[in-house]
């Protein structure tokens, strides 16, 4: 009887590993798909969709697999990528197994004109000369390539992949490059400081999240998870900068309080910065202008105004704020200048 039983399960698990042989994905990309809930490629990409429905009411009917497919593809060498180009617009890959600049030599990762302020040249800056030596190298372009994870015992680090869908010869195009920015975002703050030296969350306060529920009953969008000032003091230890998306005028006093809003003018290039009106130029533009700071009443910079906006939305205010508690306070410094610096070069390049 016992024999028959080892037999019953060493044949289900042989059944279930061939019903699920396409399904197979190594061990090294488990705990990224947990991080979704998800077991398999396509779990991954329907969990994604899921949340974007949950954050956005009125556009939920766009969030599904028919108006945003995707194709992941985990594991592969670089002559499998380039020989299945057909069959993924996403692979998850070790480092150790392709080449970079051989895959965009062959056109088949996304890409386009370097922008210092784009996600992927961000994420990109922070890296170390390590990682770096790795990418594409062109001075023109940024390729749509993140670095999920690095183990250092075995030198190999995880790719997220996007790939061009001028390679394809399907009807309908396909944006890798959201997918992956969400998964990126569910890294913890550890996995985000061991790559890039930091962390930096994404928040909103309370008066804005409820602006942005109100405004969900005809449209809008809503981080169904997002960063709350509650949550930035309760997890001080978690973020070392953040861009905070408030209603104008909003004094961050809470956050004050508890001592976790670092003085931009102790830094000597946020002072020397002025005013700017994003994209001015001779014709004319409808973006307001931005301060170069945010004060507290007692004269301290405590945010810098970092995201442009339209007239119809001058209620909006995006700042980016340091955590004054971080111990990585150094690196939050050096990126906080890199990205005005980046921001303020694209803001004046029409001029």
């Amino acid at each position: 009887m016992k024999k028959f039983v080892s037999f019953l399960a060493v044949t289900l698990l042989f059944l279930a590993s061939t019903a699920l042989g396409e399904e197979t994905i190594p061990a090294r990309y488990v705990s990224l798909l947990q991080s979704w809930n998800a077991a398999t490629g396509e779990e991954l990409h329907l969990n994604i969709l899921e949340y974007w429905t949950a954050s956005d009411t009125d556009s939920s009917g766009h969030f599904t697999p028919d108006h945003m497919p995707l194709n992941i593809r985990f594991g592969g060498s670089t002559n499998e990528l380039i020989a299945d180009k057909e069959n993924w617009d996403l692979a998850i890959v070790s480092s150790k197994e392709v080449d970079l600049q051989a895959l965009a030599d062959e056109q088949i990762i996304c890409h386009d004109e370097y922008n210092p302020q784009d996600p992927f040249a961000l994420h990109q800056w922070l890296l170390s000369e390590d990682m770096q030596a790795l990418l594409p190298k062109d001075l023109l372009m940024i390729y749509y390539v993140y670095v999920y994870d690095y183990d250092a015992q075995t030198d190999d680090a995880t790719f997220l992949i996007c790939q061009d869908d001028k390679n394809s010869q399907k009807d309908y195009s396909r944006n890798p490059e959201n997918f992956a920015a969400e998964i990126m975002r569910m890294r913890s703050a550890d996995a985000a400081r061991s790559l890039e030296g930091m962390n930096q969350a994404n928040a909103w306060t309370e008066e804005k999240l409820l602006a942005a529920d109100s405004v969900n009953a005809t449209g809008g969008m809503r981080p169904i998870d997002a960063w709350t000032v509650d949550k930035l003091i309760a997890n001080a230890e978690d973020w070392d900068a953040a861009i905070i998306m408030t209603d104008r005028g909003e004094t961050l006093e809470t956050l004050d309080a508890a001592g976790l809003l670092f003085d931009f003018s102790t830094n000597p290039y946020f002072p020397s910065r002025t005013s700017i009106r994003p994209y001015e130029s001779d014709c004319g533009n409808n973006y307001c202008e931005l301060a170069n700071g945010i004060f507290s009443a007692d004269g301290r910079m405590i945010g810098i105004p970092c995201v442009e906006c339209i007239q119809e939305d001058a209620d909006t205010e995006g700042m980016l704020i340091i955590n004054a508690k971080s111990p990585y306070l150094e690196r939050a410094q050096a990126y906080a200048v890199h990205l005005m610096e980046s921001k303020d070069l694209i803001w004046t390049a029409e001029n």
